[in-house]
């Protein structure tokens, strides 16, 4: 069946976390590992319920700095230190705007409720690439889709469904992208394509396989 939507995650796709050493010193200064305080961002209680909006981002890094024992005050600082090591891919976010003029795109992240307003205003301009300083991120999308503001995550199957009905597209007609097996194996049960980035060239060889179908019939 040929593809019509394309859907990628955000975190650990187009943002990952290229250099570990702000993350890592970060840790030793609030004297947890760098394991444990990445559990606490992503994976704890709160984190969890963050994502899916029972509370807000502040509320949830409050939670954090009050089990590092560390003031309030500190928590920007910590925030920019935790990401500070992150980089967009441009490469990839140039493949998604010309996939754009075939396909409909979405971004779909188990994210907090701030993502959207961070994601919000001009990128710096990507010399290297055909990005200007005036595009904005979430126009590269047709759709956006936060797990906090719908109040369901991945691997649930109803946010698969759900995306693809923001499209405007069936589900068996969407390719999902995201680097987290356990959110492929959610796409595959809802009945979506699914590629596990591993990296950025196999992912563009894998989505070319199954797009050159599109071609083929």
């Amino acid at each position: 069946m040929p593809i019509e939507g394309i859907i990628f995650d955000f975190g650990g796709v187009i943002m990952r976390t290229e250099d570990r050493q702000p993350r890592m010193k970060l840790a030793q200064r609030l004297g947890v590992s760098v394991e444990a305080l990445e559990k606490l961002v992503f994976a704890s209680s709160s984190a969890k319920k963050a994502e899916m909006g029972y509370i807000g981002a502040h509320q949830h890094w409050q939670t954090i700095a009050k089990i590092l024992q560390a003031p309030e005050e500190e928590i920007p600082a910590i925030r920019q230190q935790f990401f500070a090591g992150d980089r967009m891919d441009w490469a990839l976010l140039e493949n998604i705007q010309s996939q754009r003029k075939k396909y409909r795109t979405a971004l779909l992240s188990n994210a907090f409720d701030d993502l959207r307003m961070e994601l919000t205003g001009e990128l710096p301009a990507a010399s290297a690439y055909h990005i200007s300083k005036t595009d904005q991120f979430l126009d590269f999308f047709d759709e956006v889709i936060i797990s906090a503001e719908v109040g369901f995550a991945k691997p649930d199957r109803r946010i698969y469904q759900y995306a693809a009905d923001r499209l405007h597209v069936p589900i068996e007609k969407c390719v999902f992208i995201d680097d987290f097996s356990l959110n492929i194996e959610g796409a595959h049960r809802a009945g979506m394509k699914a590629i596990h980035f591993l990296n950025l060239e196999q992912v563009h060889r894998d989505l070319d396989t199954i797009l050159s179908h599109n071609h083929s019939k």
